[in-house]
């Protein structure tokens, strides 16, 4: 196997810093110019790798293998890297332990120990060993150091009574050999068992995969599922305004595009031990034209939110697929794409009638396995133009059972680029006839509504929402069999993001995404409602602050506020955040301005936001030591 690095990117900034509490993984921002101290380094030749297509040739060497640091012969993953966790990019690998703690771990090179951490959170007991050629280890998770960092870490935290250590001791004061003993494996900072392990450089976590530790791998990626957007209003794919997903297979399929779509690519990888890995590279061409997103290395400074760009953790349909997809004017470090950044990729756009084109996808493993499949896509015929008739793609006794058990209706929402947005609105009578959704404030103007399609389970349509806030929000309209109309009202006021305007509730509730804020411009739809779900010990105050789409494509964090009331004073309130109803309220860490007599927060993830007050103290669990 070679080795690859892609630096594209300068960074800078001061001495390295502890990150916080809820940083997880975030756990060093390194004050280096990357790429100038890797050309500082006469062991490193630094290339910059060529992109699909043609990107087969790794031709860039960092650094020499390194050994495998636990003594298990199967070399089981159980993470990789640019995996998409809850709050964080995924920058090493997992490595299994078999479920127990107390494996050996060694020196997978001669190192020596450039700092060492102990913490109850994050990467618990952790190790960073740099090598002779520059790159560091990481290894975190352990349920102990050896003898020697084990008596310095000790004499430190009896000398200042704090278990929590951030320590850089003297230079090459510890030293290993290639294979001697480090420490053991544990569950310090986040379990189960397993050991977690990154290759720095400079600025850089690196894939491990490609900076030097190797698995058995003789095992292609699978591409496993499709799924093509509508972009706007007069965009439909198989007929419908919903995301289509489709299974992909080994002979190629037809699929029926009118207007503007974008690609959603569902892939997994695998080793000759490990499943469920993710893909390190993925990419389509079509009409001369290519995307690809590769995943060989991410900076500390910046670019960790960038996954979140791409990952699709329910900005299309929550299947956790590579979005192909940028706007224009930024580019995700990892997309590259022929077109040049000030136009958005876009990559398929099929005109009515247009005779049948492939669209050719490809993923590719660490190991260099690549597997493609092809999708035909052709534009609709004369008869094919359009919306399907919902009535014609509904099987009769699904309606007869959707009108005994038909749930209140409820409201979801996507953005998609050009302050267009994709509305979702299920438990409705599938029977329905002439369904619409349509913008409460009419303006007169044919983009305040569109027809609506049923996808199976609800009823969507792309509507083009951009201009002044509207407090009436959508309706969606049709007509019952008897030909009575039909109506309901989503409880949502629309407000345009990516401007400087201040979004406004009742006036004790605000939020804003600036436009440096945003990765796209788009759409939050916000109501107020009744707090629910409050812990035990816990109250409400006044009502919560329901902002959605949930995930938006933030640059930044947006900024929420909300207002106490005059009598309700600060103490022992707290501004909380949760996905939806279904979601614990998690604490947020909002500043209390005492002028305005308000919490503010800054988050990268809207949903629900309330003020609750806990008078009830912390509990204290003590667990039996472990064996």
């Amino acid at each position: 196997m070679t080795h690859a690095l892609t630096c594209t990117k300068r960074s800078s900034g001061g001495c390295p810093t502890r990150a916080g509490r809820a940083g997880v993984c975030a756990m060093q921002r390194c004050a280096l110019d990357a790429v100038a101290r890797c050309l500082r380094l006469a062991s490193l030749a630094l290339l910059l790798i060529g992109v699909f297509p043609g990107a087969d040739a790794w031709c860039a060497t960092l650094g020499g293998p390194l050994g495998w640091p636990l003594t298990r012969p199967a070399r089981v993953l159980t993470g990789g890297f640019g995996e998409a966790r809850s709050n964080h990019f995924h920058a090493g690998l997992d490595l299994s332990t078999g479920g127990r703690v107390g494996a050996e771990v060694h020196a997978p090179a001669d190192v020596w120990v450039e700092r060492v951490r102990a913490s109850g959170v994050g990467y618990g007991r952790s190790l960073y060993l740099r090598t002779a050629d520059g790159r560091l280890l990481v290894f975190g998770h352990l349920d102990a150091f050896s003898a020697g960092v084990a008596a310095f870490v000790d004499s430190v935290q009896r000398a200042t009574g704090d278990y929590e250590q951030d320590l850089w001791p003297p230079e090459r004061r510890f030293r290993y050999a290639a294979g001697a003993r480090v420490g053991w494996t544990g569950q310090s900072g986040a379990g189960p068992p397993h050991l977690h392990v990154e290759v720095r450089h400079g600025d850089f976590a690196l894939h491990p995969l490609l900076a030097g530790l190797a698995v058995p791998d003789t095992v292609p990626p699978k591409l496993e599922r499709l799924i093509l957007e509508p972009l706007d209003e007069h965009s439909w794919v198989e007929r419908g305004a919903a995301p289509y997903s489709r299974t992909l297979r080994t002979r190629a399929d037809t699929l029926v595009v009118e207007g503007r779509a974008r690609l959603t690519l569902v892939a997994s990888d695998a080793t000759n031990a490990s499943r469920g890995l993710p893909v390190h590279a993925l990419g389509a061409r079509w009409d001369n034209a290519w995307v690809e997103c590769r995943l060989d290395s991410v900076s500390w400074a910046g670019e960790m939110a960038q996954l979140g760009w791409l990952l699709d953790r329910g900005r299309v349909t929550g299947s956790d697929g590579v979005i192909l997809d940028a706007p224009a004017g930024w580019r995700p470090r990892f997309l590259s794409s022929s077109r040049p950044e000030r136009e958005a990729v876009e990559l398929v756009q099929v005109a009515a009638g247009a005779p049948a084109r492939a669209l050719d996808l490809v993923a590719r493993d660490a190991a260099g396995h690549e597997v493609t499949r092809r999708v035909w896509l052709r534009g609709p015929l004369a008869h094919e133009r359009g919306p399907a008739s919902p009535r014609s793609r509904v099987p009769a006794h699904r309606k007869r059972r959707a009108r005994a058990s038909a749930p209140a209706p409820r409201w979801g929402f996507a953005c998609l680029p050009d302050q267009r947005v994709r509305v979702r609105v299920s438990g409705v009578d599938v029977s329905l006839g002439d369904v619409r959704i349509e913008r409460g404030l009419t303006r007169g103007t044919p983009d305040d509504g569109a027809v609506a399609t049923w996808d199976g389970a609800a009823w969507s349509a792309v509507l083009h929402v951009s201009g002044t806030p509207d407090p009436e929000g959508f309706w969606i309209r049709g007509k019952l069999a008897s030909g009575k109309e039909w109506l309901h009202r989503g409880a949502y006021a629309l407000w345009p993001t990516a401007t400087s305007m201040v979004g406004r509730l009742e006036q004790w509730a605000s939020f804003s995404i600036e436009p440096d804020q945003a990765y796209e411009s788009g759409v939050a739809m916000v109501r107020a409602a009744a707090i629910a779900g409050v812990p035990r010990g816990a109250t409400g105050v006044r009502a919560a602050l329901h902002l959605l789409p949930v995930q938006p494509p933030l640059r930044r964090p947006a900024r929420v506020t909300l207002a106490l009331p005059a009598e309700v004073a600060s103490e022992h309130v707290g501004l909380y955040r949760r996905d939806g109803d279904a979601d614990k309220w998690e604490w947020t860490d909002a500043t209390f301005d005492s002028t305005a007599h308000a919490f503010r927060a800054e988050s990268s993830r809207l949903g629900q936001f309330a003020l609750l007050r806990d008078m009830t103290p912390p509990a204290v669990t003590v667990l039996a030591v472990p064996a």
